[in-house]
């Protein structure tokens, strides 16, 4: 990163000349830039590759083990088929990057992630997010319904309630 001589700071035999930084300044255009390649640079170091569609996601197939690692900005999740694997890599990053680990995740990027240990299963949701969004235009009390509609869900018509004729129903959707 090259930067103007500061105010205060100006070389009085070299006024027109730049400096060249070691290290990226945090606040400047080019210092997001300068992070993304250094950690782009480590994590391909220890074995990763990026996704074609998605370059901030990462992932490492080793036998029948597979690892990803999503990035967002300064923000890192790992997943791994063994718990071996996420220590493994975790020390790597550490070696390169001051790390702090916040344990098993419960939120990243506004998702809720839900894990349940025993299955292996993940759930994803936004359920504050809706919450918010729900209280933010007054309609928290609002009569929920299924989506899609249910075929035997009862709805008001010009002249009395009816069953939704499914035929019907899923020729306007």
């Amino acid at each position: 990163v090259y930067m103007r001589q500061p105010d205060g700071f100006v070389d009085e035999n070299n006024p027109k000349q730049v400096l060249r930084l070691k290290k990226a300044i945090y606040g400047l255009k080019q210092s997001g830039r300068a992070w993304n390649t250094t950690l782009d640079r480590a994590i391909r170091n220890i074995g990763f590759k990026p996704c074609e569609s998605e370059p901030c996601l990462y992932s490492m197939h080793q036998d029948s083990k597979f690892n990803l690692i999503a990035v967002y900005v300064d923000d890192i999740l790992i997943a791994c088929s063994d718990i071996e694997d996420v220590n493994a890599i975790k020390e790597l990053i550490s070696r390169r990057f001051k790390l702090v680990d916040n344990g098993p995740v419960k939120h990243f990027l506004g998702m809720e992630i839900d894990r349940n240990g025993g299955t292996g299963k993940i759930s994803v949701g936004h359920k504050q997010y809706i919450t918010n969004l729900l209280r933010q235009y007054e309609m928290e009390n609002c009569r929920p319904a299924s989506t899609p509609l249910d075929p035997g869900f009862q709805i008001s018509c010009k002249n009395d309630c009816e069953r939704v004729d499914q035929n019907w129903y899923q020729s306007i959707v």
